[in-house]
């Protein structure tokens, strides 16, 4: 999955009546077999922020390992919800095995 594909799937931009929110999709695993999602606020910017400012906002989190990281195997970045340990997402971990 490439930075747009991310974007459109896991970030959201909203204006609302105090600013502009960019907020991110968390994944986490409280089972082995079930993820459960979640939209965290990570950033809020000046309601009459420019869609430069917003979009710099927005790559801003898709670096951000906080939220995303890359495979080392096949280098991808992917959601951390999606990584299967520090390195490696899960389609690769299941290849390793």
């Amino acid at each position: 999955m490439d930075d747009e594909e991310l974007i459109k799937q896991f970030i959201r931009t909203e204006r609302g009546k105090d600013g502009v929110e960019i907020t991110v999709c968390e994944i986490e695993w409280p089972t082995p077999s079930e993820p459960v999602s979640h939209w965290t606020v990570v950033s809020q910017l000046p309601l009459d922020a420019s869609e430069a400012q917003i979009d710099t906002a927005v790559r801003s989190v898709v670096v951000d390992s906080h939220f995303f990281d890359v495979c080392a195997t096949c280098r991808e970045r992917n959601p951390n919800g999606w990584m299967h340990g520090d390195t490696v997402c899960q389609g690769c971990s299941g290849a390793c095995y």
